[in-house]
């Protein structure tokens, strides 16, 4: 039962770097809002990697529509990148954030970041002209991103705490008796907007920063050299 939650750990993080973009997607665009969060626990650990998850928002983002908005587009963007910014940030070992992150957001089955990446890559196809965008999204971004994040100890703190609580709780209501099969944990209706709540206000902590890397993002859709 152990290994399962320490993993689950590193995808709540990796998911939760997805949550905090989306709540301040949700909130500049409220047609949108967030339906659930899903934790996953497949039968088949990959390099000690046990869970994944997801968010799911509805109605479902469509990137065709949100390229037609350059806040919408920088936020979906922000937000593919997120996941990854915060695995490697629980991850963080003797190898550097950057190649940590670089180990998570590739194209191999066993990366956590592997859709994140497609998507990334099927908005960049409408950028192709805009490569100070492509050279800022791979290059400066998750440098200034880890920046921002990674040493901001009241937050790294605040989150720890809730992601340990919601991990206890998620693992205590397993069913121990079939951990050989694929099991789904959905937090939704109640159970989500207590999430929602508690999240906001870690979110506060780093608002700022997160919509400062939004407007970064933004700048550079303008600019085409």
């Amino acid at each position: 039962m152990m290994v399962y939650q320490n993993d689950l750990k590193r995808i709540l993080w990796h998911e939760f770097g997805h949550f905090f973009v989306d709540l301040l997607f949700t909130n500049q665009f409220p047609t949108y809002e967030i339906e659930c969060l899903q934790l996953t626990l497949h039968r088949n650990c990959i390099n000690g990697k046990c869970w994944g998850g997801g968010i799911k928002v509805k109605p479902e983002i469509k990137l065709e529509e949100v390229l037609l908005d350059q806040d919408a587009i920088s936020f979906q963007i922000l937000s593919l990148f997120s996941g990854c910014i915060f695995e490697s940030i629980f991850l963080k070992d003797n190898e550097s954030l950057l190649k940590l992150f670089d180990k998570c957001l590739c194209s191999e089955n066993s990366c956590t970041g592997k859709k994140d990446r497609q998507l990334i890559n099927s908005i960049l196809l409408k950028f192709t002209n805009n490569r100070e965008l492509t050279e800022y999204l791979r290059n400066d971004l998750p440098t200034h991103y880890f920046d921002r994040i990674s040493k901001n100890k009241k937050f790294i703190k605040e989150l720890e705490s809730l992601i340990i609580s919601l991990s206890i709780k998620i693992i205590t209501n397993l069913d121990e008796t079939n951990l050989d099969e694929t099991q789904n944990y959905r937090i939704v209706e109640s159970e989500l907007r207590s999430l929602i709540d508690e999240t906001t206000q870690i979110l506060s902590i780093i608002e700022v920063d997160l919509l400062t890397l939004k407007d970064e993002i933004k700048q550079k859709m303008k600019i085409k050299k």
